[in-house]
């Protein structure tokens, strides 16, 4: 099987001329997968744990304290939501708000939290239309909102506003930046 992978991307460098790895990175991801190395618990060596190095390289970069790296961006959302519901109280098939130009992962982590997604039309240039979302907001009345904020293709709404939202109407915000790594607001990641 390492075979095979090894072969994959010998095609993909030298067939198609795709440069996506150097050689130590070739290296590195062959010792991973030899050594069995793919996962957090399988490393002890500080030095050799790829996760936790760029868990601790991400957290830097955004200025956060802590950063958490799992399978996917949807998971990443699913967790966060479960978490939200767990320190809100908040019911299963309780509204999420989220706009509607995301990818599927969005709605997929919202519905696999137990959460009902209600989407959020979008403006002009593909941005979560704020006016659609307080509207809607007033519409569901719910007790305490939630909001997954997409940034799909690195768009960024004027936060100024969407904060301004949230803080009048007691709104928990999520923002999905998976598209939105290196993006800045007001000088702010």
């Amino acid at each position: 099987m390492y075979n095979y992978i090894f072969y994959l991307l010998f095609i993909m460098q030298n067939v198609f001329g795709f440069n996506i790895l150097i050689k130590n990175e070739l290296k590195n991801i062959k010792n991973l997968l030899v050594n069995q190395q793919n996962n957090r618990y399988q490393n002890f060596d500080r030095s050799e744990n790829y996760l936790l190095t760029a868990e601790n390289m991400l957290s830097k970069y955004i200025d956060k304290k802590y950063c958490l790296g799992v399978n996917s961006g949807g998971m990443a959302i699913t967790l966060s939501l479960i978490a939200i519901k767990k320190l809100y109280n908040l019911l299963d098939n309780s509204i999420v708000f989220s706009n509607s130009f995301t990818f599927n992962a969005v709605p997929s982590a919202i519905v696999n939290a137990n959460f009902k997604p209600v989407f959020v039309e979008t403006d002009k240039h593909l941005l979560i239309d704020l006016d659609d979302l307080e509207l809607k907001i007033q519409k569901y009345k719910c007790k305490k909102n939630v909001l997954v904020l997409s940034y799909m293709r690195g768009r960024i709404p004027n936060m100024d506003k969407v904060l301004k939202l949230c803080n009048k109407y007691n709104i928990i915000m999520l923002e999905d930046a998976a598209h939105a790594y290196g993006c800045m607001w007001n000088k702010k990641k």
